[in-house]
């Protein structure tokens, strides 16, 4: 943080290459925010990318210190839209609350959604938020559901937590 004006910030430079190294999208930023100490600062970008396997390259500059770079790479399949039935990938959340402001980068169908940072649960949070898509149940004979399990990393196994919730067909 810039002492002296209170500005702090991170510059990105994100890059999305298709497995030949072909750079197709991405973007050159910077976020910035007034105020010490820094705050979280949260920004989603979206992208339509076609079926296949792609290569996510991020590049984080910390505005106050040009030295202090943090570089990440990923790689991600978009896998073909079909008619079978899927959940996507669990979202894990801080905070979810009805949206009705459809122009907030956090909001997704009609809810705002803050990430979990670093996808970590700390103990101040009580409650387990998390958010997933449901694809073509409607396809499914009978009454659809989803069984959530939930089980310790280390420690009493037997302290396994388990809910049911249903499902509607829309």
């Amino acid at each position: 943080c810039d002492t002296s004006s209170g500005l702090y910030g991170i510059r990105y430079l994100l890059m999305i290459k298709d497995t030949a190294g072909n750079v197709i999208g991405g973007n050159r930023y910077s976020l910035t925010a007034k105020g010490c100490p820094a705050q979280d600062i949260i920004d989603i970008k979206r992208f339509t990318l076609s079926p296949g396997y792609y290569d996510i390259d991020l590049e984080a500059t910390d505005l106050g210190d040009s030295l202090d770079v943090v570089t990440t790479s990923q790689r991600i399949q978009i896998v073909p839209n079909t008619q079978d039935t899927y959940i996507s990938d669990l979202e894990l959340l801080a905070t979810i609350l009805p949206e009705k402001q459809e122009t907030n980068i956090l909001n997704k169908s009609g809810m705002y959604l803050e990430p979990l940072p670093f996808r970590l649960y700390y103990p101040a949070l009580n409650e387990l938020h998390l958010y997933h898509e449901t694809y073509h149940i409607d396809q499914l004979p009978g009454q659809a559901y989803i069984q959530y399990v939930i089980t310790p990393v280390s420690g009493d196994s037997t302290q396994i937590l388990k809910s049911y919730k249903k499902l509607k067909k829309e």
